[in-house]
């Protein structure tokens, strides 16, 4: 009996609960179970022997003779490899439908959130000073030249004291220099003091601007004005007019 032969018996020998051959040395035996078992222990690590392996062929041949000449049919199942799909057991063929429905619901969603929203452009001054025009309390009055000077200019005022907010509208009003000087708009409040009239702002009228439209908000809060004054002053203008003579006045 060759190695492979002799191992094999040994290993069924361990394996089926058989004992040694009669006459079999104890000792023999004892270091044979030793090593049917360190084989038994290391076959899935390391080559079976030739004649175990020819075994194991013939037993799964005859296995499958069998089986194909039962009525009874045992499936088992299949590993699904990466590029193989399977349906999924919660989404059945009927509800493809539901999901592609769904599908294209979550990308028009996507792509109607990543869309550009809509500009929304703000009040125009015009619209906005017809506001302050509208208001219950709202008020009007013309400008008058001061000077010679502005004889062209023409204009008014719009205020509302419940809004804190006014625009002047002027045309004919020479561009100035913001370097050199800068238009001041003074608020006469004879609630604050009538001497010292209340500080409405600077601004500029850029060349070629034709008809300006000035909103100002004054810091302090006007009660009752009775005048507005536009003066021309130096750049950022001043925090009390020494110029006795007035661009352009509009009384109320």
């Amino acid at each position: 009996m060759n190695d492979d032969a002799h191992l094999e018996e040994t290993v069924d020998t361990v394996t089926e609960g058989r004992t040694s051959p009669a006459g079999s040395d104890p000792k023999q035996a004892s270091v044979e179970e030793a090593v049917a078992a360190a084989t038994r222990a290391f076959v899935g690590a390391e080559q079976p022997p030739a004649a175990l392996r020819e075994r194991l062929r013939r037993d799964a041949d005859l296995f499958a003779t069998r089986q194909a000449d039962s009525s009874k049919v045992v499936s088992f199942p299949v590993a699904v490899g990466a590029s193989q799909t399977r349906a999924n057991a919660w989404f059945p063929r009927r509800a493809w439908g539901w999901q592609l429905a769904a599908a294209a619901a979550v990308v028009f969603g996507l792509w109607n959130g990543f869309r550009t929203p809509p500009t929304i452009e703000p009040p125009s001054a015009s619209a906005l000073r017809e506001t302050v025009a509208s208001a219950p309390d709202g008020i009007r009055a013309p400008f008058v030249p001061g000077l010679a000077t502005y004889a062209s200019l023409e204009g008014d005022v719009v205020w509302s004291t419940t809004k804190q907010d006014g625009f002047l509208r002027l045309r004919g009003l020479p561009a100035n220099d913001p370097q050199r000087t800068q238009y001041q708009l003074w608020i006469v409040d004879p609630e604050r003091d009538a001497e010292f009239p209340v500080d409405g702002g600077v601004f500029d009228i850029p060349a070629g601007s034709g008809e300006a439209l000035v909103r100002f908000q004054p810091r302090l809060p006007i009660g009752r004005p009775v005048a507005f004054v536009i003066t021309q002053e130096i750049p950022g203008g001043v925090v009390k007019s020494r110029n006795p003579k007035p661009v352009a006045i509009a009384k109320l």
